[in-house]
C-alpha cells in the first residue's frame, strides 16, 4: 500500500468529504470539495474585465480608419507648411 501527502492547489472551505481517512482511492478520484464561492466571482470579474476589453478593442478597430486618415493628411499638409512657416521664421529673425 501506497501512502501519499495531499495539499489542495487552492485554499479555501471544504464543502464535501467523498472518502474517509485511510480509505483506498484511485488515481484522479475526488476527495474533497472545496467552496467555489470566490473562485467563481473572480471568474466573472475577469469575464467582465474581458468583456470591456473587447468592446474597447471594438471601438479602436472601428475609428482606427479615421485617426490613421487624418494623420496622414496631416502629415501631407505638414510637408507643404513646413517650408513656408520656417521661412517666415528666419524673416522675423533678420
Amino acid at each position: 500500500m501506497n501512502e501519499a501527502d495531499l495539499f489542495a492547489e487552492v485554499s479555501g472551505y471544504i464543502t464535501k468529504i467523498y472518502v474517509s481517512d485511510g480509505a483506498v482511492v484511485s488515481k484522479g478520484q475526488a476527495l474533497y470539495e472545496i467552496d467555489g464561492t470566490r473562485y467563481n466571482a473572480a471568474v466573472q470579474q475577469a469575464k467582465a474585465s474581458l468583456q470591456i476589453a473587447q468592446t474597447d478593442l471594438d471601438r479602436q478597430k472601428e475609428i482606427w480608419p479615421v485617426i490613421k486618415y487624418w494623420l496622414t493628411k496631416t502629415r501631407s499638409l505638414n510637408r507643404f507648411m513646413i517650408m513656408p512657416y520656417q521661412m517666415l521664421l528666419l524673416r522675423k529673425h533678420r
